[in-house]
């Protein structure tokens, strides 16, 4: 989610867009000013700082796989999970260690079923260890189904090229 592909001079390099990071700033406050201890107007909107963190991700996200099947005429699925794993995989596994070491020194555990939803990025449907990882599920979950989705959006293309979707809404 950190670049968005843009023409720079004419090059297709991804380079990163000033004015993207600042509505992920204002969603960033929105959804502090929704969870912390404050009376200002944005805790009244704050929710939806986390819609437009989706909405980020999908125009991102998107951007970044048309950008490619542009470029090569196809996408290369085993790359674009090895790009997403190590910006977010990481992460996400060093705070669950860091959790569960916690807890465990506070002779407060968890249960394993939590541990292993938050594992399998299931936590947005089943209980967890963190209440607000259910975002990164469906984050994951978009990561895992868009790909798939624009797979099958070219395997029945007439030309093989993706246009847009509307054409499968089509009655």
């Amino acid at each position: 989610m950190s670049c968005m592909p843009f023409s720079v001079s004419g090059s297709r390099e991804a380079v990163r867009n000033k004015r993207l990071d600042v509505l992920r700033c204002i969603a960033v406050l929105m959804v502090l000013a929704r969870h912390g201890n404050t009376q200002i107007f944005l805790k009244d909107v704050g929710w939806a700082g986390v819609d437009l963190f989706f909405v980020l991700s999908g125009f991102l996200i998107s951007g970044l796989l048309f950008l490619e099947y542009k470029k090569r005429g196809s996408i290369d699925f085993k790359r674009f999970f090895i790009r997403r794993g190590l910006k977010l995989y990481l992460a996400f596994y060093v705070l669950l260690a860091t959790t569960f070491a916690v807890q465990h020194a506070l002779h407060r555990l968890s249960g394993f079923d939590n541990y292993r939803h938050e594992i399998i990025y299931l936590q947005n449907y089943l209980p967890g260890i963190w209440d607000h990882m259910w975002t990164l599920a469906v984050e994951e979950h978009f990561y895992i189904l868009l790909p798939v989705f624009l797979l099958v959006l070219i395997r029945f293309s007439s030309n093989r090229k993706i246009h847009s979707v509307p054409f499968l809404l089509r009655s």
